[in-house]
């Protein structure tokens, strides 16, 4: 009886050991998640920033106040220089039923059909 109570611990340990190795690996896995979403972040940035840097000012201003539309948090406006984000307009909400072409590649909504305007 101890030879099947030893084989037994044996594979629990065993088990024990694969399902740890598991939860390492999924948390490996979620860190390069979120390495890759904040090196897209900075990507897509720094792309938008090197493009409006070269668009005249009335067009500059008319991007980075799109832009502004999505940053929510109030930490995050504030460190902008933003002042609080105010309840959508019925024009705007309009706007943003117009162009509802998604495009799934891309980390934003609408990309195509904002490109396509300008």
């Amino acid at each position: 009886m101890s030879n099947l109570a030893d084989r037994i611990a044996k594979i629990q340990e065993k088990i024990d050991q694969e399902q740890q190795r598991l939860s390492d690996l999924k948390a490996r896995e979620t860190a390069q998640e979120r390495k890759n979403d904040a090196r897209r972040k900075i990507l897509y940035g720094a792309a938008f920033l090197a493009l409006v840097k070269d668009q005249e000012d009335e067009r500059q201003a008319k991007s980075f106040k799109k832009i502004h539309e999505f940053i929510y948090n109030r930490k995050d406006r504030k460190f902008l220089g933003l002042s609080e984000p105010t309840e959508k307009s019925q024009s705007d909400e309009d706007e943003q039923n117009i162009d509802s072409t998604e495009t799934p590649d891309l980390p934003f909504k609408n990309s195509r059909a904002a490109c396509d305007r300008n």
